[in-house]
C-alpha cells in the first residue's frame, strides 16, 4: 500500500518531521501516487518518464483520492515528494535518489483539467483508522497516527526528533494506561455488579461486545493492521489510543441494560452465534434478533407474523402488496417474511429484490457491508 503523511501544512516542514525509513520510500510512493492520476485522466504527457499505473495504487485509498481532488492537493504532494528528495540526500549525504526526475517532470506537469478549488481536507488510508478522530485537524491526527503507529522507533539523522512527537509519545502512554485500568475496572467490578439475570455478566463478554461494536465485527481483520499484532496476548494491551478512548466510552454506555442487550445480540449476529429462528421471541416487539437469509427458513416459525399474514391461499398479487405495506410502515421484518411466502410459492422475486429499501436493509445484515464506527465527537473536542 502507498501513503505519505500530512504532518505539516507547510512541505518543507513535513519532510524534516518524516523518520528515516519515510523519507526513503514515500518519494518513491508518491511518483507512484501522481503517476497513477495521469494514467487515469490520460493527460498524455510522455509517459516513459513516470511511473506506469501500479495496481498497488488502488483508487480508493485516501492519499490517492485527495492527491487528485484539486489542483492545489497534487501540487502540494509533488512538492512533498521534492522536498523528501532533499532530506534524503541531506541524511544521508547521497547526491540523488532514483525517483527525483520522475517527481520533477510530474510537478512541472500538473493535470490542467483537475479543479482548483484549494487545498481539501486530507484523507489517511485505512491503517489510519480511528487516528482521524482526534481532532478536526488533519495536521494533528497525523502527528498522533505518526507518534504511536507509524515511526514509533525511527530514527532522524542529522536532526532532532520533532518536538511534537516526543510530547505526543509521552501523553499516549500516560493516557493508554489510565485508559486501561477503567476499562479493566468496568468490565470486572462494574457491569458485573449490574447485570445480574443479563445472559452477558461475564467481563470477556464486556470487552468482546464493546469490540465487535467498535470494529464493526471486524475486529480481527482490524487487529492485524496493528504494528506487531500479537494473537497471543490480550487485545485490550493492543489497541491504539483512540480504539482505547472509545471501548471505554462503549464500556460506560453498556450500563444501560437495553444497549446492553442491543449490542450483545449485534455481536452475536456478527460471530455467527445467535439461535434463529427462536419460537419463543416475539420478532416484532424484539426486532434486533431477527436475521435474514436467502431461504425460507423461519417463515413458519417467525410471529406473530406468520399468524399476522396467514399466507395459505394468497396470490403474489396480494402478499407483494402486503409486503410493500409493511416497507411503507418501515416494518422490514414483515416485508422479509412476505418475501419468504412469496419465494416458497415459487413466485419470481424480482420486483422484490429491486425495492431500494428492502435491498438497503438486507445490506446491513453483512458485516462486510457495514459502514466504520463514525463517534459524534473528536477526543480533542469532547
Amino acid at each position: 500500500m502507498v501513503n505519505f503523511f500530512y504532518l505539516d501544512k507547510d512541505t518543507e516542514k513535513c519532510a524534516e518531521f518524516y523518520g528515516d525509513k519515510h523519507i526513503v520510500k514515500i518519494p518513491i510512493e508518491i511518483g507512484q501516487i501522481l503517476s497513477k492520476i495521469h494514467h487515469e485522466l490520460k493527460t498524455g504527457i510522455d509517459y516513459a518518464k513516470i511511473y506506469k499505473s501500479s495496481v498497488v495504487v488502488k483508487n480508493t485509498i485516501g492519499p490517492y483520492v485527495w492527491a487528485s481532488e484539486s489542483y492545489e492537493n497534487y501540487v502540494w504532494t509533488s512538492k512533498l515528494g521534492l522536498a523528501l528528495i532533499n532530506q534524503f540526500k541531506l541524511r544521508f549525504n547521497r547526491t540523488e535518489h532514483k525517483t527525483e526526475k520522475i517527481l520533477q517532470y510530474l510537478h512541472d506537469n500538473v493535470p490542467p483539467s483537475l479543479p482548483k478549488i484549494g487545498i481539501t481536507k486530507f484523507r489517511g488510508t485505512n491503517k489510519y483508522d480511528m487516528f482521524q478522530y482526534i481532532s478536526n485537524d488533519p495536521v494533528i491526527c497525523a502527528r498522533y497516527n505518526y507518534a504511536e503507529m507509524k515511526c514509533k522507533n525511527d530514527k532522524w539523522t542529522k536532526n532532532e526528533k520533532p518536538y511534537w512527537f516526543i510530547k505526543i509519545g509521552k501523553l499516549i502512554l500516560k493516557k493508554k494506561e489510565k485508559l486501561i485500568k477503567k476499562i479493566d475496572k468496568q468490565v470486572r467490578e462494574k457491569l458485573p455488579s449490574i447485570s445480574k439475570g443479563n445472559r452477558v455478566y461475564r467481563f470477556h463478554s464486556f470487552l468482546r461486545v464493546s469490540y465487535d461494536y467498535l470494529f464493526q465485527g471486524k475486529w480481527d481483520v482490524k487487529a492485524k493492521l496493528m504494528n506487531k499484532f500479537d494473537s497471543g496476548k490480550p487485545l485490550l494491551y493492543q489497541l491504539t489510543y483512540p480504539q482505547l478512548y472509545y471501548i471505554d466510552k462503549i464500556t460506560k454506555s453498556l450500563e444501560n441494560k437495553k444497549t446492553l442487550s442491543l449490542l450483545n445480540t449485534q455481536s452475536l449476529i456478527y460471530r455467527k452465534k445467535l439461535k434463529f429462528p427462536n419460537v419463543k421471541i416475539n420478532y416484532k416487539l424484539n426486532p434486533e434478533y431477527y436475521i435474514y437469509t436467502k431461504s425460507t427458513e423461519g417463515a413458519l416459525v417467525v410471529e406473530p407474523y406468520k399468524s399476522e399474514i396467514d399466507y395459505e391461499g394468497k396470490s403474489y398479487t396480494q402478499l407483494y402488496n402486503l409486503f410493500l405495506k409493511y416497507i411503507k410502515k418501515n416494518d422490514l421484518i414483515g416485508a422479509d417474511m412476505c418475501r419468504k411466502y412469496i419465494q416458497i410459492n415459487g413466485n419470481n422475486l424480482e420486483s422484490i429484490y429491486n425495492n431500494e429499501i428492502y435491498k438497503n436493509w438486507i445490506c446491513g445484515f453483512n458485516w462486510k457491508n457495514t459502514g466504520p464506527f463514525k463517534p459524534k465527537k473528536f477526543i480533542l473536542s469532547s
